[in-house]
């Protein structure tokens, strides 16, 4: 099966991630509990070993790392967009 590269797209390129979200005004104290206790089951040796059974690399991050990917991620699919004439509708 050919790549997308070989396609004839050498810049495409796209990533999916999961992450775990808090409702709004979430206490900060409670997101960096979350944070800390997820963190420590993902980076455990067995559970990143199952992950990659299922063919999912284990990244961890911080909530302030998060909110810049998106950010970034927004701004980059906005402009793809715009560039290959895609409208809301």
């Amino acid at each position: 099966m050919p790549t997308v590269a070989d396609l004839g797209y050498p810049r495409l390129a796209s990533e999916g991630f999961y992450s775990f979200y808090a409702p709004a005004r979430t206490p900060a104290a409670t997101i960096d509990m979350l944070n800390r206790e997820i963190r420590a089951v993902i980076e455990a040796p067995e559970m990143k070993q199952k992950l990659l059974g299922l063919g999912q690399e284990a990244q961890t991050s911080t909530p302030a790392k998060l909110r810049d990917y998106q950010n970034k991620a927004i701004v980059a699919f906005t402009a793809s967009m715009k560039a290959a004439g895609v409208e809301l509708e």
